[in-house]
């Protein structure tokens, strides 16, 4: 009986050709997760230190970092709704606010119309009325113009009491022109024994100034020789001072128009005392603070006596003269009432009676100071010459 004998080569082959089934098979089945691993194994960039610190995740797990970045996902989107609300709450208000303005201006708009239609009604009222009031004046000027013309000759828009109500003009008799003359109750007729046939009447008192009382009045000023030279305030009689210097006023800043030269008082007289002069201006010119109107400045005049154990030079006002923007002048006190002492006791007292004031310097002392000079030394000599012969 013949034996069946295998093929070596098949048993190389077949278990070659099934391992390597096998190993397909098997890299077939494992060659997707390498590459998932690896992609999970990727690292994250390396963030530097000040990164790190900025974000808040210094020294952080990557779970903690997980954690950070999730929280602040859910504050922005809550930022971002309160956001939204706002949006939406602004929108409303605007809209509303839209609305609003409209109203406003259709109430403007309203306003206006109303107070154009109050302004025609009430310009045409007054034009009605004002034709009414023509028409009738029209009607009572025509002639025969009836009860309008009774009414306007009767004198209705006439006060009571001046005694032109109707009965009271008896005597007036109008003239061919229209107009009525009335007889002044002061009027004289004219005299026909005297001549006076045909001469217009004359009244008691003349008109303007050609009358008999203003002619004498004229003749006693002429004849009058303690008016002649006096000036205008004079004649202008008494003056109601209005803006006046009250007492003890100071009138700083003035300034001297001549030197003070003051003599030294003998037996508290002073014999032929210097005058001075002191100019004021506007400014300095006040009425308890309040700066007197129309006048320009002021001219101070008086007397200066000296202190030899001072050396200093006292300064007594006797008059002021204002000079007013309009040329006027006026002189205080008036010539007729100053007490002319300048001859005598200018010098020694402070009760002078002719005296209005006093100079000061600048620190207000009454006394300028100023330099001493004497005449002894060639006045005693003369008087022991004049003693001895």
């Amino acid at each position: 009986m013949a034996t069946l004998k295998s093929n070596a080569l098949v048993k190389v082959l077949v278990p070659a050709v099934l391992l390597g089934a096998a190993g397909v098979g098997m890299r077939a089945c494992t060659s997707g997760t390498p590459e998932q691993t690896a992609t999970q194994q990727v690292p994250l960039p390396q963030l530097t230190p000040e990164q790190l610190r900025e974000l808040g995740i210094e020294g952080d797990t990557p779970q903690d970092t997980l954690n950070t970045l999730v929280g602040k996902l859910g504050e922005v989107q809550r930022q971002q709704g309160d956001i939204m609300k706002e949006n939406l709450t602004l929108k409303e208000e605007n809209r509303k606010l839209q609305a609003g303005n409209g109203q406003v201006d259709q109430r403007i708009a309203d306003a206006v119309s109303e107070a154009e239609d109050r302004t025609q009604k009430a310009l045409a009222q007054q034009k009605t009325t004002l034709t009414d009031q023509f028409n009738a004046m029209l009607s009572g000027l025509a002639p025969g113009g009836g009860a309008s013309s009774a009414q306007a000759g009767s004198g209705a828009d006439i006060p009571v009491g001046l005694g032109l109500e109707p009965g009271h003009d008896t005597d007036i008799s109008a003239g061919s022109d229209g107009f009525r003359w009335a007889e002044p109750q002061d009027v004289v007729p004219a005299d026909p024994q005297q001549g006076g046939q045909g001469q217009p009447p004359h009244f008691a008192t003349s008109f303007l100034e050609d009358n008999p009382l203003t002619r004498e009045k004229n003749a006693l000023e002429r004849n009058a020789n303690h008016r002649q030279g006096l000036d205008n305030g004079q004649d202008e009689g008494p003056v109601d001072p209005v803006y006046t210097l009250p007492e003890n006023a100071t009138l700083v800043g003035s300034r001297a128009v001549t030197a003070l030269l003051g003599r030294v008082p003998v037996n508290n007289k002073v014999t032929d005392p210097y005058p001075f002069k002191v100019m004021i201006g506007r400014d300095n010119l006040t009425a308890n603070g309040i700066e007197l109107p129309e006048v320009e400045g002021a001219i101070v005049s008086g007397t200066a006596s000296g202190d030899w154990t001072l050396s200093c030079v006292r300064g007594s006002v006797t008059s002021i003269t204002f000079v007013f923007s309009d040329g006027t002048v006026r002189t205080l006190p008036a010539p007729s009432d100053r007490t002319d002492n300048s001859g005598g006791e200018n010098g020694g007292g402070s009760g002078n009676g002719g005296s209005i004031g006093w100079l000061s310097d600048n620190s207000g002392i009454p006394c300028i100071s100023g330099e001493r000079k004497s005449n002894a030394s060639s006045y005693l000599p003369t008087i022991g010459l004049l003693a001895l012969g």
